[in-house]
């Protein structure tokens, strides 16, 4: 049995420096740097038995019940939650139901902890849960509620 394998090296980055860098999709590795630039041509390997294991989704049950055990959203938004996620493309559901994360997703959700990191903690959307189930009770005001956001988010230029 014959296996061919391909790399791909990237020789000069040029405007990917900054715009850009490689999918996942479109692996490059820098020059030099590849798994196979230590091979000679017509070479012999032995490959390695690797068991691949199937990462298991999540469905929108699955995904529900995790935002109600983090104390994110409530159930009365759990589907537009995953409507908003299907719509942005965000995420794919698979045939199988399953839902996927799309790259514009990771490219969304890297964005966004990069630039706003406390606003994008676990902690902080259930503390603000909080504070809209006070503000609901009529024990909080939606000015004190939003005033700590508010400052951090004049704070960023």
């Amino acid at each position: 049995m014959k296996i061919k394998a391909i790399e791909k090296e990237l020789l000069d980055p040029g405007w990917q420096r900054a715009y850009c860098p490689p999918t996942a999709a479109d692996p490059v590795v820098p020059q030099g740097q590849g798994k196979l630039a230590a091979l000679e041509i017509g070479q012999r390997v032995r490959p390695k038995k690797v068991r691949a294991e199937r990462r298991s989704g999540l469905d929108e049950a699955g995904l529900c019940r995790v935002l109600r055990q983090r104390g994110i959203g409530r159930p009365a938004t759990y589907a537009l939650i995953v409507e908003s996620l299907l719509a942005h493309r965000y995420v794919e559901r698979e045939p199988n139901g399953q839902l996927r994360l799309t790259q514009r997703g990771r490219d969304v959700c890297a964005f966004l902890v990069e630039r706003f990191p406390d606003l994008f903690e676990l902690g902080y959307t259930a503390q603000m849960e909080s504070a809209l189930d006070e503000i609901a009770a009529g024990g909080l005001s939606y000015e004190n509620a939003v005033q700590d956001l508010w400052a951090s988010l004049k704070s960023i230029k």
